[in-house]
């Protein structure tokens, strides 16, 4: 595959990326039966599929905090590219550069702080779950710890002391407690 052959590859996967349904649909890479590799937003009737990305919500643009005179400008821009003359085009993009370029740079750093944000709570959330599944894989642990000491005392409670038996006991009440659903 040639260099510009990955890169539209890469684009094209970006952009299905990006588009894909917030409904739980996602990017599929499927095999044609020509060995042609196509992407898509759906399941491959047809051929094998397999999904590589999940759709999760959509990150907010730039234009949804740009003021409508601005948009209207932006527009007209990429309207008339092929249409208008140089010389209008070149008005245009004065006073976009003049009146809207501040208000594209604000709006923009507001979506990569609204997206620095998302991946910072995302990365809480994996460590949160992280923490949890090795406290509860700590908790496992002693339990079965427990149970092993509670069988072994067991199979020598017949020769304990009063007291021993009191702590055997003791154990087994706070291992029915600390370990019910195991």
């Amino acid at each position: 595959m040639t260099l510009a052959r990955a890169g539209w590859a890469a684009l094209a996967l970006v952009s299905l990326v990006g588009t894909a349904r917030a409904d739980g649909g996602g990017v599929y890479k499927c095999r044609k039966p020509d060995s042609t590799v196509v992407f898509s937003d759906r399941p491959c009737p047809e051929a094998e599929s397999t999904q590589i990305a999940r759709a999760g919500p959509k990150a907010p643009e730039a234009s949804q905090f740009m003021s409508p005179r601005c948009l209207r400008l932006r527009e007209q821009l990429r309207q008339g590219e092929g249409d208008m003359d140089e010389g209008m085009r070149q008005q245009l993009d004065y006073r976009y550069q003049r009146d809207c370029y501040a208000e594209e740079q604000e709006a923009n750093d507001k979506v990569s702080r609204l997206m620095e944000d998302v991946r910072t709570r995302s990365m809480q959330e994996r460590r949160a779950l992280a923490e949890a599944k090795a406290r509860q894989e700590r908790e496992f642990a002693q339990c079965v710890e427990l149970r092993t000491s509670l069988r072994a005392r067991r199979a020598r409670e017949a020769e304990m002391t009063a007291g021993e038996r009191a702590d055997l006991e003791r154990l087994s009440a706070a291992f029915e407690q600390r370990c019910r659903g195991l």
